[in-house]
């Protein structure tokens, strides 16, 4: 992971970086490294937020489960193994939103699917790191354990020319 970013945060702490989204994308991809993140709902992983500030994000969650936040309820779920790096990806089309999770890249499971009409537009900033709750940007009253993450390999797909964006 020679590209990737370095978190060292409390586990309840936000610790993220954030840039524009470019026009048409239709998809983001990381690989997110837990190391010795302790981190629940503030686990690490990926959110797109639009320009009114709500969020869709995933996230890997300590004790083995990922997180999904921003849809109508929090979101847990999928097959996880505590250590492992995993692709984390959220894909949009016309008509849903798909937040996946994958240890090889290869057998993606996808862990939410939600309709396109919830965030309607283009999103406008990409977020990786440490998240917390509602907007995202909040720590937990309690911090928890110091721990590390890293997150490398962020790829954005873009919507071919000639195709309507999402």
């Amino acid at each position: 992971m020679d590209n990737a970013v370095h978190f060292t945060a409390t586990a309840n702490s936000i610790a993220f970086v954030q840039r524009a989204v470019p026009a048409g994308t239709a998809a983001v991809t990381c690989r997110v490294r837990p190391e010795t993140d302790q981190g629940a709902t503030w686990g690490p992983g990926l959110a797109l937020v639009w320009p009114d500030g709500r969020g869709l994000r995933v996230n890997l969650r300590a004790g083995g489960q990922f997180g999904v936040y921003g849809y109508q309820h929090e979101i847990l779920g999928g097959v996880r193994f505590p250590g492992e790096t995993y692709l984390l990806a959220i894909e949009l089309d016309a008509q849903r939103i798909r937040l996946q999770a994958s240890l090889d890249g290869h057998v993606w499971q996808v862990l939410a699917d939600v309709p396109r009409s919830a965030f309607p537009g283009p999103p406008s900033l990409l977020r990786l790191g440490k998240m917390g709750v509602g907007r995202h940007d909040t720590d937990f009253h309690i911090p928890g354990p110091l721990g590390n993450c890293a997150i490398s390999d962020l790829q954005v797909f873009a919507v071919p020319r000639g195709d309507a964006a999402p």
